[in-house]
Formats: C-alpha cells, structure tokens, sequence
C-alpha cells in the first residue's frame, strides 16, 4: 500500500492537504484447485475468481503442470518432494480427464515404455554420440 499527499487546487478548498491512500493489487492468472476460494476465504481475504472455458482451463492446465514441476525441482526435504509429486500428477490426472484418456491406458503405456526402454533405475546419462 503507497500513501500520496495531494494538495486540493479548487478555490474552496485552497491550501488543504488531502493524504490519500492507494491500494495497488497484483493480479495473477493461475489455475488453482477448486478449494482454494474457500480457504482463501476462511482466512479472511476475498478471492479474484474467474471461470474460464474448457479449452481454456486445458491450456492452464499445462501452464500449470511446467510451475508443478519447477516446484518440484526445487523441493529440498522429502516432505516437499511428496507433496510436489502429488500435485504433479494430480495436473497429470486432470489433463488425462480433461482429454477423455483413461489412466489405465496411461499407466499401460508407461509400463509398456519401461519394459521396451528401460526406467531410470540405474542412473545413465547420454551425451552424445561417436
């Protein structure tokens, strides 16, 4: 919050000081979970709220899934590190709903991948070819 002192310039008011406060609120779009209103509101402050489009929130969803994983990168104990996987593939789950794929056919692609190359298990780096 800034405060700005104005000085009032018409004729009844001449030489009066007026202090004025301005709020400046930062807007941020981000796709939240659909609880978040609630609890934003239990502590107090009032939520900026939109619902969008499907195609939308599709496109969110993505956005949302790159800052889970950048969260994720960051985790530094294995608490952090639980939770941050649990939001990564709860975005996972949603955009699977989101596109109608059933997650079994998802977790049967993975184990089909791991089965023809391999997981990451054992630590193996590429770098390049001779």
């Amino acid at each position: 919050m800034r405060s700005i002192v104005r000085i009032c310039q018409n004729k009844s008011n001449i030489g009066t000081i007026k202090l004025v406060t301005i709020t400046f609120v930062t807007m941020t779009t981000k796709l939240v979970r659909d609880k978040i209103p609630e609890i934003i509101n239990a502590a107090g402050k009032r939520p900026i709220i939109e619902s969008v489009t499907p195609q939308h929130v599709y496109l969110l969803l993505k956005e949302k899934l790159i800052e889970e994983a950048q969260e994720l990168k960051e985790t530094k104990t294995r608490e952090a590190l639980v939770e941050e996987l649990a939001d990564v593939l709860e975005v996972c789950i949603s955009l699977a709903e989101y596109e109608q794929v059933d997650w079994q056919e998802v977790e049967a692609k993975r184990k089909t991948k791991g089965e023809e190359r391999g997981r990451f298990a054992k630590g193996l780096v590429w770098k390049g070819n001779l």
